[in-house]
């Protein structure tokens, strides 16, 4: 397991309490308003380079799963596709 060393941790930590206290709360939109915040997660992630393009590859099929399921009521990823952790 590959663990990131965040210099400014507390944004990001913010953020995932956001998405936390949305998807409790379920208020209308909630679910998107969750997908919002994990992108600008990734986004924060990806311009402080804390998530180098190599990195970023890695999970750039469960991104794309995201972005093509996340309408889906019950989304979940397919098991025979799960690719095992190697780090």
């Amino acid at each position: 397991v590959t663990v990131l060393q965040i210099k400014d941790s507390e944004k990001i930590g913010f953020l995932f309490k956001k998405i936390f206290n949305l998807w409790i709360q379920r208020d209308e939109g909630y679910y998107l308003k969750c997908m919002s915040v994990l992108y600008e997660i990734l986004a924060l992630m990806q311009i402080k380079n804390y998530l180098p393009k190599e990195k970023y590859e890695k999970i750039a099929p469960a991104i794309q799963y995201i972005s093509e399921n996340f309408r889906t009521e019950d989304i979940s990823f397919p098991t025979e596709t799960v690719i095992p952790a190697t780090e």
